[in-house]
């Protein structure tokens, strides 16, 4: 939105202070991107997913991959779907890991997941394709009883949906 890309120039402006970043801001369509095909080796996007509707987030994820070059990642956060009830009814669908892996699938993508919740205390951990299927099973018991946890600690439990696609040549 428009009004996002204002906030967007605006925390630029304040955290560059040598204005010696070479960043632009474009506003557009997430099923239809304005750039020629293999531009990027990298796309970020955080907080976007959640506001596409289910059948606009294939048409978002073929562009993201025509305009990666090979090799290139796209990197997304979104929130997790046991976290729901925090949106203020602004978003238009929100995934497990478990659904987004499986959407994933249907595109030339290899990928990963990236567990940061604990940030803070420097522990990241991407977790490769292969063993995704030990993510999804250890959400599927979290969603057995996350309801009975206060809406802060929540966050310590559901497993964020935080992905790192690469675009292969298969």
């Amino acid at each position: 939105s428009t009004i996002a890309l204002e906030m967007a120039k605006n925390k630029l402006e304040k955290l560059s202070q040598d204005h010696s970043l070479s960043v632009s801001f474009k506003y557009g369509d997430a099923r239809d991107l304005d750039f020629p095909d293999q531009t990027f080796d990298f796309v970020v996007s955080h907080d976007l997913i959640e506001h596409l509707t289910e059948k606009d987030f294939l048409p978002h994820l073929s562009e993201v991959e025509r305009v990666l070059k090979i090799g290139g990642s796209y990197l997304f956060w979104t929130p997790s779907r046991l976290l729901s009830g925090t949106s203020h009814g602004l978003h238009l669908k929100e995934y497990t890991v478990q659904e987004m892996v499986k959407l994933i699938k249907q595109k030339k993508f290899k990928q990963s997941w990236i567990d940061a919740r604990f940030f803070k205390l420097k522990l990241i951990f991407e977790i490769p394709q292969n063993f995704l299927p030990v993510v999804i099973g250890y959400e599927k018991i979290v969603e057995l009883f996350i309801k009975f946890i206060p809406q802060p600690i929540k966050k310590l439990f559901a497993p964020p949906l935080f992905f790192c696609l690469t675009k292969s040549d298969r």
